[in-house]
């Protein structure tokens, strides 16, 4: 009988095991084949990870372009100071030692507390060995220690921002070569010139290097220098260059593991040349100084022929070494308290007073209510319905002409060609010469809220009716009325061209058109009403209330003016002094607004914004003179 056990089916078991083997041989294919494209195919990205988490990239301020007048005079440079800084790769061995040291010793403090009382102790440590040779003033702040690692551990921690000369030479003496100790030139901000054309040169401040995103490893910028205001925050990518880097391998926590190697050069910000002329800001900035009763005011002068302006001044000011690229609270606050942050060129907005008289003419020539030989008869007031419209000569000027009215600044005269010409007339020749839109120069922070009334207006802002009393407020340069000492300059360079568009510019262009890209706009009146008003205008200065700013054998065309605007301290009154020169052959147009101290005081265009002009107006001349008579002299000694 055969046996009752049986033997195992051999076949299909060989073919299980068959398929076990293949199975387990198709997932370690497959192992392998997850494996290579992770080693081989995903290389590039591992690589990548790699570098981003050992690597990183400093970014280096390269130095900022400088600032010159339009003789090529600095105006604002870089210079270089001395900081001692502390290399932390070199540190790298006793920033670990320290930290596993304190873990092993300290207990109940988590361990971010741990590394940075370990990074604090080797820092202070370091610190110990120059301190000796530094200022016993000196000191080094624990909280500028843990907001270094907290927020840039790849650089190189700052100990002394600047050192004074002796203490450069005392450091150097003990420095080692493979030491983490080191002296670094750091970039910086100076005006020579101190609080000279303040607010137009502008400030700067600190700021990170901003970073295009598109390098491969992560980017640690260090601190660089931004323009805050004026042509330093206008042209800031301009003079702010190409930044310096390199490239820094970094342990697991981000601290330096080696030196840097350099990989891109700094490329220097580009120069800019300014339209201003040194010597006249200068001259400018003297005058205002010097005059009594306005410690609030401004001044700007324009070539005519170009649209440059020459000099832009404005009080009060600052020195820009103060507060570049920061500034104390002290003086923070006296600036914020005075108001010297504005610049009232550009900034600040007045009534422009009787000098507003030269737009009334022309509105009067152009409508026909006017022409050189129209008269009328001034008693000292004109009433207009309940109303008594003064003028400041109380017994009147009695039968008056362009011409005396002008030089004698008559209201009646004014108010009467304003009425016989009407709100609208008046308005628009005030937009006419563009008193109603900024200038466009190159100064961040122009005013938009300049203001050019009539009836529409009024009735979209009040909802009131526009009255005869508000056409005669409009015509003395009183009432809603409000400009720019800088638009009424442009104003003035526009008459002297006989247009009425000037576009100014801050950057050296002497071939440049006087309304910039935009076209020319002619004045567009007659040539004999043209004459009858220039020849008023050079009367206000030769013979009648402007004579205070004569200069020795210049023609100059002028207006004063004098406004009132209310302060919180009480009425105050603004003086004006709009004009040109030489009257024959323009070259130079300036405006000057100056607000008087006190309340409820008479402070005049005549008696103080006058003899400023005079002042500008001489100093110009006679800079322009020099040549010729350093000529002179050399052909005489020949």
């Amino acid at each position: 009988m055969p046996d009752s056990g049986e033997l195992p089916d051999a076949p299909a078991s060989t073919t299980r095991l068959r398929l076990l083997q293949g199975a387990v041989l198709a997932l370690l294919l497959i192992l392998v084949a997850g494996l290579a494209h992770h080693q081989i195919a995903r290389a590039d990205v591992l690589a990548q990870q790699e570098r981003r988490q050992s690597q990183r990239q400093i970014l280096l301020p390269a130095p900022r372009g400088q600032i010159f007048d339009r003789e090529h005079r600095l105006l604002a440079g870089t210079r270089f100071r001395t900081a001692l800084v502390l290399d932390l790769g070199p540190l790298r061995s006793s920033l670990l030692t320290e930290e596993r040291i304190r873990r092993e010793t300290t207990s109940g403090m988590s361990p971010r507390k741990v590394a940075m009382e370990a990074r604090v102790a080797v820092i202070q440590r370091e610190w110990e060995k120059p301190r000796p040779l530094l200022d016993p003033t000196r000191k080094l702040s624990v909280e500028r220690i843990e907001r270094h690692f907290t927020r840039e551990p790849a650089l190189p921690f700052v100990l002394v921002d600047a050192l004074a000369d002796d203490e450069i030479a005392r450091v150097s003496a003990v420095l080692s070569a493979d030491g983490a100790l080191r002296l670094e030139k750091i970039p910086e901000r100076y005006y020579p010139h101190g609080r000279v054309a303040a607010h137009v040169i502008g400030r700067v401040r600190k700021k990170r290097i901003q970073t295009d995103g598109a390098s491969s490893v992560r980017t640690v910028a260090a601190e660089g220098l931004s323009g805050d205001f004026g042509l330093e925050k206008q042209f800031d990518a301009t003079l702010s260059g190409q930044p310096a880097a390199a490239l820094l391998r970094v342990d697991a926590m981000g601290r330096p593991a080696g030196g840097a190697i350099p990989t891109t050069p700094a490329i220097a910000g580009e120069d800019i040349v300014t339209s201003l002329d040194l010597d006249l800001q200068l001259a400018a900035e003297s005058a205002l100084d010097a005059v009594s009763g306005a410690s609030r005011g401004s001044i700007v002068v324009l070539d005519v022929r170009t649209g440059e302006i020459l000099a832009l001044a404005s009080r009060p000011d600052f020195d820009l070494n103060l507060i570049s690229p920061t500034i104390s609270p002290t003086e923070k606050e006296r600036l914020d308290t005075s108001g010297a942050w504005l610049n009232r060129a550009t900034q600040a907005l007045y009534p422009p007073g009787s000098s507003h008289k030269v737009f009334t003419a022309l509105a009067g020539l152009r409508s026909g209510a006017l022409d050189a030989y129209t008269t009328h008869t001034c008693a000292g007031f004109l009433q207009i319905g309940t109303h008594r419209f003064p003028c400041h000569h109380v017994e009147g000027h009695g039968l008056i002409t362009l011409r005396t009215a002008l030089s004698q600044s008559c209201n009646i005269f004014a108010y009467q060609i304003g009425l016989a010409s009407g709100a609208d007339a008046l308005a628009d020749e005030a937009r006419r010469f563009h008193l109603d839109a900024p200038t466009g120069v190159e100064l961040p922070g122009e005013t938009l809220r300049m203001l050019v009334p009539d009836p529409a207006r009024k009735h979209a802002d009040k909802q009131d009716p526009w009255t005869l009393g508000d056409t005669a407020n409009f015509a003395i340069g009183q009432g809603f009325l409000r400009y720019s000492p800088l638009q009424a300059a442009c104003a003035m360079a526009s008459l002297a061209r006989r247009e009425t568009l000037t576009v100014p510019t801050l950057l050296r262009q002497p071939q440049r058109s006087p309304s910039g890209v935009r076209a020319r706009e002619p004045l567009a009146i007659s040539e004999e009403n043209y004459a009858a008003l220039l020849s008023s205008l050079e009367a206000v200065v030769e013979a009648g209330i402007g004579q205070n700013a004569q200069v020795p054998g210049v023609r100059i065309a002028g207006k004063t003016g004098t406004a009132q605007i209310v302060r919180p301290e009480g009425m105050m009154n603004v003086a004006w002094f709009i004009a040109f020169a030489p009257a024959d052959n323009p070259q130079i147009a300036l405006a000057i607004a100056l607000e008087g101290d006190q309340p409820n005081v008479e402070y005049a265009g005549a008696a103080h914004a006058a003899p400023v002009a005079s002042d500008v107006f001489a100093a110009y001349f006679d800079k322009l003179a020099r040549p010729a008579a350093e000529e002179a002299r050399v052909a005489h000694a020949r």
